[in-house]
């Protein structure tokens, strides 16, 4: 058989790590939210981001205050400003 024709095989092995990594943090997010996440943080955080952009402060004096952090809102009114989009929109694409 030449060169040529040789089929080169790669060990699968390295890729299970990666691979069990992602599946775990799958089953993870299904487990924890009980398979409901993105419906109740969906609808958390777009409430939060019309506060954020509303109010115009990470901190509102008024309306609802996301308790995991700020960054995904003030990214999101950011794109928000860019593109024209509503809050519904942006969410629907993301």
């Amino acid at each position: 058989m030449s060169a040529s024709n040789r089929v080169r095989r790669f060990p699968i092995w390295p890729w299970l790590g990666p691979v069990s990594v992602v599946a775990l943090i799958g089953v993870y997010f299904v487990v924890r939210y009980e398979g409901r996440w993105s419906d109740h943080d969906s609808a958390a955080l777009t409430e939060a981001i019309r506060v954020f952009v509303h109010e115009g402060r990470l901190v509102p004096d008024n309306g609802e205050l996301y308790a995991s952090g700020f960054t995904y809102q003030a990214v999101s009114t950011y794109i928000l400003l860019l593109t024209g989009l509503d809050v519904v929109m942006l969410q629907q694409l993301l």
